[in-house]
């Protein structure tokens, strides 16, 4: 039982992700950089936030389905592992592209080396 739930949560989080903190990091950016370009990773992540909410919605679904149907029995372990594996590239990848623009602007405004 503990792979259903953890599972949902996972799914959970991607959807908290995708809905609250792309947005944000958008208004992030627009006040920070201005009219600096994204590097093209995170500018993708950003234009492409509708299908990380579609994507997300379907693991909660695969992850409630999976729950219900093998709700006396084990999960089926490849099935819960490639939706965890799944869910968690998504939110890593999401993540990963969001902090890129502000690692390279930490890096240029640290002060020279002596």
């Amino acid at each position: 039982m503990f792979s259903h739930g953890f599972n949902i949560a996972v799914a959970f989080a991607v959807v908290f992700t995708a809905v609250f903190v792309i947005p944000r990091f958008t208004s992030i950016f627009h006040d920070m950089l201005g009219s600096e370009p994204l590097p093209a990773l995170t500018d993708l992540v950003l234009r492409l936030q509708p299908l990380w909410i579609l994507l997300a919605g379907v693991f909660i679904l695969l992850a409630l389905y999976l729950a219900w149907r093998h709700r006396f029995n084990p999960p089926p372990t490849f099935a819960s592992i490639v939706l965890f594996f799944l869910s968690a590239a998504q939110s890593g990848l999401i993540l990963f592209a969001l902090f890129l623009p502000l690692a390279g602007t930490i890096i240029r405004e640290r002060p020279a080396l002596p």
